[in-house]
């Protein structure tokens, strides 16, 4: 139960190093990923995939019967309409019950001013972790199988509506995606535990259950919906929210992805842009006003930076010099007026409570991070011995056109194509929908 990643814990991890991931990644401590031949998956009708993020989670499925309608659920509490929702608790006063997650549990609209401070919300993470990390009051295991169990509603609900005639326990298998880093058996029998505490299968060593590194899943997918005559050397940028990770793998055939030659990875992803909207707002108010609104009100500031993210951050093509985001402090973090200075507030007094976030300095707020991605990837294609390959951009934050139009500019005249798959921020669960339909099959993948 990570707070946050540190803002100054930023590094290069290469294989074999912090970061190493063993591509042939067993990672059922029972069973592993090697399918068992006398296992007979016949009655299975549905394949779910679910994408358990340290930072967000998403899922995706598919009716065996209709394998290329793979399907991403973008419906989460509080009506929020996308692909993947925070992987974040938020627990009454004693910690025992739910009371919200996903986003609504970091990011809540004020309806009016507060005058009680708010628990913090509960981030997720299974594994190692060092003294630096702040660790809340609460066993992780309750709050892991307390996620997976309101996820997994979710996912019932979507089966249910899609397949009414479809038993989940019967009828359902899943595939979970895990960050992609060697666990120890412990650890994954620990994840077992939780998924069967939350009501996700019937049996502990259920074979209705299998689990995909985020990395495998991502590559399995990429392979199945590339061109055909895309050969040679594949670059996987995968951009995701914290971390930015590019790997270099040879593609077998059409259809199969060879094992990683190199990897290399840092974090600069697209939360590194939400910090520097926090910089922003910490010169605009002061860095003890912002303190204190997040110590006391931190739902008022998610709130903030989620609006950002949905009206700036999203929408930022870098093409528009018009473009510009307005913010009425007021609306979104009422509580932060009563923490401003005097100089401050008679500024904003004056202003209405209301800042004008220009197109230069959004653009500020991209480029450093930017800067970090092209830089990566420069240092890749000088590890590659052929001259041409073919870069294909997944995760969350190669949605964004500025990022794809730099890399675009940087690297267009020097690789032989630059793809954006379809709905790239679901990749890992679509990836871990494929994965699950190739064990009902019986196939060899990746």
């Amino acid at each position: 139960m990570i707070l946050e990643v540190d803002e100054n814990d930023i590094n290069i991890f290469k294989e074999n190093e912090s970061y190493n991931i063993n591509n042939n990644f067993t990672i059922n401590s029972n069973k592993g990923l090697e399918k068992d031949t006398k296992i007979s998956y016949s009655n299975i009708k549905v394949v779910v995939g679910l994408d358990f993020g340290i930072k967000y989670s998403g899922f995706s499925y598919c009716h065996v019967a209709n394998s290329k309608e793979i399907c991403s659920n973008d419906m989460w509490p509080g009506d929020t309409i996308r692909l993947k929702t925070n992987t974040v608790l938020q627990y009454d006063e004693e910690f025992n019950n739910v009371v919200y997650w996903g986003a609504p549990a970091l990011a809540k609209k004020p309806k009016r001013r507060q005058n009680s401070k708010e628990n913090p919300p509960v981030k997720l993470c299974l594994g190692q972790h060092d003294d630096s990390m702040t660790i809340l009051p609460i066993d992780y295991k309750k709050a892991i199988t307390d996620f997976l169990r309101e996820i997994g509603k979710v996912i019932k609900e979507r089966i249910e509506c899609c397949w009414p005639t479809a038993n989940y326990f019967e009828n359902v298998l899943l595939v979970i995606a895990v960050p992609a880093k060697k666990y120890t058996p412990k650890e994954m029998a620990i994840m077992e535990e939780c998924v069967f505490h939350a009501n996700l299968v019937k049996e502990r060593d259920s074979i209705k259950l299998q689990f995909i590194t985020e990395s495998e899943a991502a590559a399995l997918y990429l392979v199945k919906n590339i061109s055909p005559n895309v050969g040679g050397t594949i670059m996987i940028v995968d951009c995701d929210k914290n971390i930015v990770e590019i790997t270099i793998r040879t593609l077998i055939g059409n259809d199969r992805l060879g094992e990683v030659t190199a990897r290399i990875g840092e974090y600069c992803g697209s939360a590194f842009i939400d910090k520097e909207f926090m910089r922003f707002l910490r010169e605009r108010f002061g860095t003890c006003a912002i303190d204190q609104l997040k110590e006391n009100y931190n739902g008022q500031l998610q709130y903030m930076v989620q609006k950002f993210c949905q009206h700036a951050k999203e929408p930022f093509t870098g093409g528009d010099p018009e473009f510009s985001y307005v913010v009425d402090i007021e609306d979104t973090a009422p509580n932060l007026i009563r923490y401003v200075s005097e100089e401050t507030r008679k500024i904003m007094e004056d202003n209405q409570w209301i800042i004008d976030i220009e197109y230069n300095d959004i653009k500020k707020m991209f480029d450093p991070v930017i800067d970090k991605i092209i830089r990566l990837i420069h240092i890749q294609i000088s590890n590659i011995q052929e001259n041409r390959s073919t870069v294909c951009l997944i995760g969350e934050f190669s949605e964004n056109k500025y990022l794809q139009n730099r890399i675009k500019e940087e690297f267009g005249h020097r690789v032989n194509e630059i793809l954006v798959l379809t709905l790239p921020t679901a990749t890992v669960a679509r990836g871990a929908v494929t994965y699950g339909l190739s064990v009902i099959d019986g196939l060899s993948v990746i």
